[in-house]
């Protein structure tokens, strides 16, 4: 649209030809929009920051210098603490969008440092009457990625005729799960020769990963696998059988030619399963004929379940125990170094009899504005107050484990890195399953905001105008890791850096003529 700066209007029309129902993918869509965060990534489960935010990024600037708006006004930022800053796009309620206007220039000098890269404003229906109904469902031809949504609209009243308005939007929505299983064109990828970055060297049998001196030892004694002389210090004794489809013997792979390597794409999650829930209700009395008093409500939630592979475990075993090399005389070794335990085998090894990891992440959003806005001796006005919250918890699952448990029952012979365990191994496994809300964020913003303009004179080009503003407003974060994160005992989910809970707020004030 021609304005002082490029802004591009998104219209609700706009939104519905593109078939999109969320913020999110809306943001998909947008050519400036680059590089933003995803709820979408299965494949990265593992305890990493700031899992389940959706997020905006214009220009490719980062999150942090892209700011989102709902009505013109601030959004509490997703509360896990990361790299990144910025509003969750599931905590936009998608089914109320009238349009969205993007600055696509730096608006820094009016918002801040956080609109560097420019200013999404996600704007609402502003009034409603009647009742409206819509449902859509989704289904891939192949299986997976299902979707289910729908709304209802209803409102009442005209500011007009009735001197009032109130009405609400509820959107439900629902995404099924999508795996490489379900999808033939995985195949054609051919990973294994030409993706070497979703390739493992964490196996099932176990990798073994030996000493410099463990191998030259073996290279001395001609210790030998299926007729072969040892070259690497990996090594698997199944090889090259590796138990596919998910472990292969790839020599060139990520295991090397003495041992196996793990192609996640094998049967991996790609996209988790998700529930989306949001609620907007707006309401405005006209007090008199110039003033109006209005209150907008907006709640949300959303949740995802993610589930990846089976656990990554580096885990020990003394070398007597391993049949193929119990007579190999490790223990006559003399270490390299004194960390090294000659008797001692590093074994790097996927946990499939725990089952694939699984978590859950909830967003929830809470938004509260209340104003008054009209026109007082030939100014135009709106003073507003925002009270924005966002919480965040993150759940471990089945298929996280105790660490410390699984590393006595890997040395004691329990647990078989190897082949299939016996039934005190599978007994010790379900016993050290976690199911524990690992990481629980909180955060807040307040803010008082005021804005007015008016016109000071006519001119030939129209008339010049004045405005004022100004706004005051109060953040504050909390992190509080669960007890059992902070003891450093989840495998593959280990305590955050930097020590246990945090509490970070601060206070902005800012005035514009």
């Amino acid at each position: 649209s021609e304005t002082a700066l490029p802004v591009q209007v998104i219209t609700r029309e706009d939104i519905d030809k593109a078939g999109v129902t969320t913020a999110a993918e809306l943001m998909a869509k947008l050519a400036a929009n680059v590089g933003g965060l995803t709820d979408g990534g299965s494949i990265h489960v593992g305890g990493y920051d700031q899992k389940g935010f959706n997020s905006a990024n214009l220009r490719g600037l980062g999150t942090s210098s892209t700011l989102v708006l709902l009505n013109g006004r601030r959004m509490a930022n997703f509360a896990s603490p990361g790299d990144d800053a910025g509003v969750d796009l599931n905590n936009i309620p998608a089914a109320a969008i009238q349009r969205v206007e993007v600055l696509l220039d730096g608006a820094s000098a009016i918002y801040g440092a956080d609109a560097i890269a420019g200013v999404i404003n996600f704007i609402t229906r502003k009034d409603f009457q009647g009742v409206e109904l819509s449902a859509q469902y989704g289904r891939t031809q192949e299986g997976g990625a299902g979707k289910r949504l729908a709304s209802i609209a209803a409102g009442v009243g005209d500011v007009g005729r009735d001197g009032f308005n109130i009405f609400g939007v509820l959107d439900v929505q629902r995404t099924d799960s999508l795996s490489t299983s379900q999808r033939k064109f995985i195949q054609g990828l051919q990973v294994p020769k030409r993706l070497g970055h979703l390739l493992s060297g964490y196996t099932s049998p176990a990798n073994i990963r030996l000493t410099g001196a463990q191998r030259d030892h073996l290279q001395d004694s001609g210790f030998t696998i299926n007729g072969k002389s040892i070259v690497n210090r990996t090594i698997n004794l199944s090889q090259p059988g590796c138990a596919p489809p998910a472990n292969l013997y790839l020599p060139a792979g990520t295991g090397g030619e003495d041992a196996c390597t793990y192609d996640y794409m094998g049967d991996t999650e790609l996209y988790p399963k998700s529930e989306k829930l949001s609620l907007l209700t707006r309401g405005v009395l006209q007090l008199t004929p110039n003033h109006q008093l209005y209150a907008e409500l907006s709640l949300s939630r959303a949740k995802t379940w993610y589930v990846g592979s089976s656990a990554r475990v580096t885990g020990y075993i003394d070398y007597r125990k391993v049949p193929g090399l119990a007579n190999t005389g490790l223990d006559q070794l003399v270490p390299d170094d004194e960390d090294d335990i000659p008797t001692e085998l590093e074994l790097r090894m996927r946990l499939n009899e725990a089952g694939r990891r699984s978590s859950q992440l909830t967003s929830e959003g809470q938004r509260l504005v209340t104003g008054l806005t009209g026109t007082f001796k030939g100014w135009d006005y709106d003073l507003g107050l925002n009270r924005s919250v966002n919480i965040v918890r993150e759940r471990d699952g089945h298929g996280y484990v105790l660490y410390k448990e699984l590393m006595k029952g890997i040395y004691d012979g329990l647990i078989n890195p190897f082949g299939p365990s016996g039934a005190a191994g599978l007994s010790l496994l379900d016993s050290i399953q976690v199911d524990d809300e690992v990481r629980y964020a909180r955060g807040t913003m307040d803010s008082i905001d005021f804005k007015g303009s008016r016109a000071l004179a006519s001119l030939a080009g129209g008339e010049m105008m004045l405005a004022l503003g100004g706004e005051l407003r109060r953040e504050r974060t909390d992190f509080r890791p669960s007890a059992l994160l902070m003891s450093d005992n989840i495998n593959n989910d280990f305590a955050p850096e930097g020590g246990g809970p945090t509490s970070d707020r601060r206070r902005v004030a800012a005035v514009y003529a």
